[in-house]
């Protein structure tokens, strides 16, 4: 496997780690159970007890469906500068390669703030 190749690897895992929180589960008709049940937590009042489920959420949808990784860190927080943006924090070991890479996924709890009907 050459550089590029290698590249283009964790490219597409970070693209597949994104598709996989981004997808409410049942909205693939032909995999109803693909995805991560994050979206749930939309307009809910982020508490301890909230995050912790956000997390096992995660943790079971990248177990799941992203054989290519073993998930070595995940955080979830409140980003400083956008109070309805959580920023999911992972961190993860390519299992083909073992490296280590990680990604920020912006997950907005409060969806369509700020919005004008004129």
């Amino acid at each position: 496997m050459d550089t590029a190749e290698l590249v283009s690897e964790e490219e597409d895992i970070r693209e597949s780690l994104t598709i996989i929180l981004s997808t409410i589960p049942g909205e693939r008709v032909m995999d109803p159970e693909f995805g991560c049940d994050i979206h749930h937590h939309v307009f809910e009042e982020m508490s301890f007890t909230v995050i912790n489920h956000l997390k096992e959420d995660i943790r079971k949808a990248v177990l799941n469906y992203e054989p290519r990784v073993d998930l070595t860190g995940l955080e979830v927080g409140v980003n400083e500068d956008h109070d309805a943006r959580l920023d999911i924090i992972l961190e993860y070991k390519v299992r083909a390669t073992n490296s280590r890479s990680n990604m920020v996924y912006p997950f907005y709890v409060n969806e369509g703030t700020n919005i004008s009907f004129e």
